[in-house]
């Protein structure tokens, strides 16, 4: 670590944080005369907040100044003497440090339960002793290097650094070392593997998204200026002609006020688009008296049709519900299908599927005002949904800002896959996609699956609706983000 290098943080800032984790951790030495010695050389050699946490950790229960300031040392070079510690620590410390980068899904008590069977495994593969509760030892004995947090609503775990991670990949690039750590990273990849149940996804066929036509919905110039339409969602009517249900956001010419609502086009072919008049759910409740957005329609019996949808009053964004007899008059019904009790987070882009009678699953977008991530619920009635799981969270190269859009696709051989939108840290807009066996766990799929530049005005699109045509062609419809604005799309997927 370069010292020389210039800091981040200024000398008074480093001390009110130093101060800060010396009363949160309640060090042994904290009224000791050489206290203030301390604070003074911490600020001055440890350069950032974390390296002042793990120095703090690590001297907690020491009351010696000659120990203290030796430690102080070790925590300026924090990757170098982690990697050293991580390769000296007993199995079930290094299978807890592995897991957490390694594991998409960061729930706390996703990773708790595959820890718990991994830790089970290896003990039953390796005949080793392991304490009688490996978890709570390990969240008690890496609380320096860990950090828990809830963005949402459940309680999520991650390194508290990226140094954590280096330090780790440091421990495993040292060839000459002579540590357990390579063996249990290689139990460790098999037991992944058999995560998703030792399915082979490339055997699935490659996929071929190519842009087909648009846009395909016109706007038009009336005394409330056309903005954007956006979230297409196209289905088949048993007639076999095609619905697209899309939202018209306007902006009225002097108010300068927007408004969203959901309206509704009619095709032979689902290429050639004509507008129905009318509007299929309108902005009069108070729940969506703002915005009706990002229409999802399942068929949920013989005569009855539900679309799932996004509403909003101007603040929160929530998921509510409306059905119907002949996808063109809706009755909304009572009540919210999805929200977050937390009020700076709200949901949005639902997609539902109906696997039983008794049997729904919904995926669907949470954010803040930081990020975006998909998380799923399931109903037994499409009405009343259980705790929200994160499924697929932000943070990969294509995705570093946030994940939305879920758009759900099975396979015949038991495979499923989400498409989804990933922002990048440039702020551009893709289409990405994630894989499963059984609904609950997804990996995150390598590189792009689609991406459409008209010219360098072109900001992103994102997939909303797919449409199958016959066995392995589907017609998905997209959003087009081109000149601050947002028009529908279609192409063609092959498999």
């Amino acid at each position: 670590m370069n010292h020389g290098k210039e800091m981040s943080y200024s000398q008074h800032r480093l001390k009110i944080i130093f101060e800060n984790y010396r009363d949160l951790y309640d060090v042994k030495w904290r009224d000791q005369e050489f206290s203030k010695i301390i604070k003074e050389k911490a600020s001055q050699k440890l350069i950032a907040p974390h390296n002042i946490r793990f120095f703090i950790q690590r001297t907690k229960d020491l009351s010696n100044l000659e120990e203290i300031l030796k430690q102080l040392e070790v925590s300026c070079e924090i990757v170098q003497e982690l990697s050293k510690e991580m390769k000296r620590y007993k199995p079930y410390g290094q299978i807890f440090l592995l897991l957490i980068p390694r594991l998409e899904v960061r729930n706390k008590n996703a990773i708790k339960e595959f820890y718990t069977k991994a830790i089970k495994s290896f003990r039953e593969e390796f005949n080793i002793r392991i304490p009688l509760k490996p978890w709570e030892v390990c969240m008690d004995k890496f609380d320096s290097i860990i950090e828990l947090y809830q963005p949402i609503t459940s309680e999520y775990i991650r390194y508290g650094h990226p140094s954590y991670t280096e330090a780790l990949h440091h421990a495993l690039e040292d060839h000459k070392a002579s540590n357990d750590l390579y063996q249990v990273d290689s139990f460790l990849s098999n037991l992944l593997k058999g995560k998703f149940n030792d399915q082979d996804f490339s055997k699935i066929p490659d996929l071929q998204l190519e842009y087909e036509k648009g846009p395909l919905i016109e706007l038009e110039e009336f005394f409330e200026e056309p903005f954007l339409t956006i979230t297409p969602f196209v289905i088949k009517l048993d007639n076999g002609k095609y619905r697209m249900f899309y939202t018209n956001v306007k902006r009225n010419k002097y108010t300068k006020i927007l408004k969203g609502y959901i309206a509704s086009a009619l095709s032979d072919d689902g290429l050639n688009w004509k507008k129905e008049e009318g509007k299929r759910i309108n902005n009069d409740t108070q729940l969506d008296s703002k915005y009706s957005f990002a229409p999802n329609i399942i068929k949920v019996k013989k005569n009855q049709y539900r679309m799932y949808y996004v509403g909003s009053d101007g603040g929160k964004y929530r998921i509510l519900s409306a059905v119907s007899e002949d996808t063109l008059d809706w009755q909304k019904e009572e009540g919210i299908r999805k929200n977050f009790d937390n009020f700076n987070v709200s949901v949005s882009t639902p997609h539902v599927i109906k696997k039983f009678d008794n049997h729904y699953i919904m995926f669907y977008c949470g954010f803040d005002k930081f990020t975006y991530q998909i998380f799923k619920s399931e109903s037994s009635d499409g009405l009343n949904w259980t705790e929200d799981t994160l499924i697929i969270p932000y943070g990969s190269e294509l995705d570093f800002l946030g994940v939305q859009d879920p758009t759900f696709l099975e396979y015949p051989e038991g495979f499923y896959r989400i498409f989804y939108t990933g922002a990048d840290g440039n702020s551009d807009y893709r289409v990405l996609s994630a894989m499963s066996t059984d609904l609950n766990l997804w990996k995150k799929e390598k590189g792009i699956r689609f991406s459409y530049k008209k010219d360098e005005k072109t900001q992103g699109v994102h997939l909303t609706s797919l449409v199958k045509i016959k066995e392995g062609k589907y017609r998905f419809y997209f959003q087009l983000y081109y000149q601050n604005t947002y028009s529908i799309h279609s192409g063609i997927l092959n498999f």
